[in-house]
């Protein structure tokens, strides 16, 4: 995918063009930008040009800071059609969302595809800040390609995204894979809440919260059988995770649990020396005699 600067290099003057954010998202039919204040006077042409190079692109909005405890943002509509909710395809499934609605990232496909594949069968699956239910379906599918039975269990405090999730079980004939043995339930609620109805129920969970998944470390430790592997997201400097890692094992000794490292990875830039890191784990909880 061009960025924008390669696109706009007989467009912009050269003084615009160095304050350019080069890079920009596509979630269905909506192109998602940043322009900095500086530009605003040049938006339009930014955006036709990137409508003429996408031709599936109806929508472009200008990408606005995420808010609220829901992680949504709003949407500045730049050109196009004033039509908010898409549908994007991802590693050969649907995800239904509005974007002003529910939090939504493209750039973490790849990485949902590897969780995704480490699915093994008969396992119970808890996807907490579950969103449009994206990692939910994706090991859903997967579980059915492999031919394994599968219970997931995705909690999210959103009720415009539960309300995709539940669409988007359907879009995507989740709801028809029961005789197969999987089963996938979108939960409405608070993690902390939800989480004390499923303690002791997971075989692998997954944490895609960044910003604050320290806050629900406890949960994920509560709700984990014995050999659940967990795939914990971070937003931090490198020199942090040390941090992280102290309170990971203090988090264990309070469950009566160990912890293993399993995987550790960079995975995107978040701001300056700040990196969201993918960190899996697996819990090994004490057998009580």
């Amino acid at each position: 995918m061009p960025n924008l600067r390669e696109l706009l290099k007989d467009i912009l003057p050269d003084g615009a063009k160095k304050k350019l954010v080069a890079s920009y998202d596509i979630i269905g039919h909506i192109a998602i930008i940043k322009i900095p204040d500086e530009l605003i006077l040049h938006q339009k042409a930014i955006a036709e040009a990137l409508m003429s190079q996408h031709k599936r692109v109806k929508t472009v909005v200008r990408k606005l800071p995420v808010q609220g405890t829901f992680r949504t943002r709003q949407a500045e509509l730049v050109a196009g059609e004033p039509n908010l909710e898409t549908t994007y395809r991802e590693n050969g499934y649907n995800i239904k969302l509005d974007i002003e609605k529910v939090f939504f990232s493209p750039r973490m496909g790849t990485e949902r595809m590897r969780v995704a594949s480490q699915i093994k069968n008969n396992e119970n699956v808890l996807v907490m800040f579950a969103g449009t239910g994206v990692y939910a379906i994706a090991i859903a599918k997967e579980a059915k390609k492999k031919g394994f039975r599968s219970n997931i269990v995705g909690i999210e405090l959103n009720p415009d995204a539960v309300k995709y999730f539940e669409e988007n079980i359907k879009l995507n004939k989740i709801d028809k894979l029961k005789e197969n043995g999987i089963e996938v339930a979108a939960i409405e609620g608070d993690v902390k809440e939800v989480a004390k109805d499923y303690a002791g129920f997971a075989d692998r969970i997954a944490m895609p919260l960044p910003m604050s998944a320290d806050d629900f470390l406890g949960c994920a430790f509560a709700c984990a059988r014995d050999g659940c592997v967990v795939h914990y997201y971070k937003f931090a400097k490198k020199e942090e995770l040390e941090a992280f890692k102290a309170l990971l094992a203090k988090t264990a000794a309070e469950h009566d649990a160990k912890t293993e490292m399993l995987f550790e990875k960079n995975i995107k830039s978040y701001a300056r020396d700040v990196n969201e890191y993918a960190i899996d784990f697996r819990i090994s909880k004490k057998q009580r005699l």
